[in-house]
Formats: C-alpha cells, structure tokens, sequence
C-alpha cells in the first residue's frame, strides 16, 4: 500500500477500496456521543453551535427544535478543532483550518485513518504562525487568519527525506510548532466512535 502520487505532493491519502471502506461512515451520532468522544462538555458544544464558531453543515442541521447528527469525521472535526484549541489557536480559526481537512479525508473515506496502522508511512499534521514557513518550501498546507496546518507524509524508512517530518522541523528551526500524528488521531477517534455503538474499532 501507498500514498497517491506520492511524487506530486508531501500529504496524500492512502488507496482504500470502496466496497471495505467501514460502515462507521455511513452512520450519525448525537450531541452527546461528539461530546464524549471529543471530550467537550456538551453546554460548551451547544455554546460554541449557538455563538456560530461551529457552523453544521445543512443536511445534519435539521433546524430548531430538533436532534442534530453528526458524520463520523464531523466528529473528528471538532475533536481536532478543540486540538488546536487546546494550543492556542482561536477556536473560529482552528475551525476554519480543519474544514478544509475534513473535506481531504471525505475524498478518500477510510483513506486517512489508514495510516494509523500503516507500516511504512505516517502522516503528520503541523500547527503554526503562517509567517514563519520557510518561504518557497513545498507542502501540503492550509492556512486561516495568522495559522497555518502544513500536511505531511513522513516515510519510516527514509526518515531524512526532503519533504519528511525531521527535515520540515530541521528547516522550521526554533519556530513554534505543535505536531500531530493525523493517521493515529483519526483511528482513535472512529474507534471510540465504533465502540460507543458496540463495535471493536
């Protein structure tokens, strides 16, 4: 197994065939299950879907009044948000930066979280001030307000490729970075997902 084109860019997904991409995507959880999985207080969820910092997407908005659903990487969108958060990110910023991941692993269903158990390769998310990216260094990134995420596939067995996580941090210096394992991160969170409806994750 290996990334998509993994000569044309530093982040890709991993190949994953549609007829075993896991029936956790296909499914809904509640305001209670994203607050457990998450672990965001649900007064603090209601909060930030009240004060618009999260914005539902339509079809799992029903409106007033009524339940509100989630799809399994809505779930880690929030999760990854309070993240960033958790860092120093403004929360409508952090938001902002994984709307445009989420929309990535929603390409490729199950194609992300495959990197949680991948052998060869892991995938990397890097959090930091916009302003301090090298500049004319190539990656995957996005970027919101004063932040950046940059998106990266590191190789185990070539750890000191160009493009790879140690020499991204050797080339970032003393800037202020908060990495995080994304395979690892989504496997863990669809199968807290997974186990809240009785399955082994």
């Amino acid at each position: 197994m290996k990334p998509h084109d993994s000569d044309s860019e530093p982040g890709q997904a991993l190949e994953t065939n549609s007829a075993t991409i896991r029936s956790i995507h296909t499914e809904r959880f509640d305001t209670r299950e994203v607050a457990k999985v998450s672990g965001i207080d649900i007064g603090k969820l209601q909060n930030w879907l009240t004060r618009g910092v999260i914005e539902m997407e339509s079809e799992l908005n029903p409106g007033r009044g009524q339940s509100r659903t989630y799809s399994a990487y809505e779930v880690a969108r929030i999760r990854l948000t309070k993240k960033f958060a958790d860092t120093g990110v403004p929360l409508s910023t952090a938001f902002t930066l994984t709307g445009a991941l989420k929309k990535a692993w929603e390409q490729v269903p199950g194609g992300h979280e495959l990197y949680g158990t991948e052998i060869k390769f892991q995938s990397w998310l890097l959090v930091l001030q916009a302003a301090e990216w090298p500049a004319g260094r190539k990656a995957s990134t996005v970027q919101a307000d004063d932040y950046m995420v940059v998106w990266l596939v590191d190789e185990k067995n070539a750890p000191d490729k160009p493009m790879g996580l140690r020499a991204t941090l050797t080339a970032l210096a003393d800037t202020a970075v908060v990495a995080i394992n994304m395979g690892t991160f989504l496997k863990e969170t669809l199968s807290r997902l997974s186990a809240l409806r009785g399955g082994t994750g």
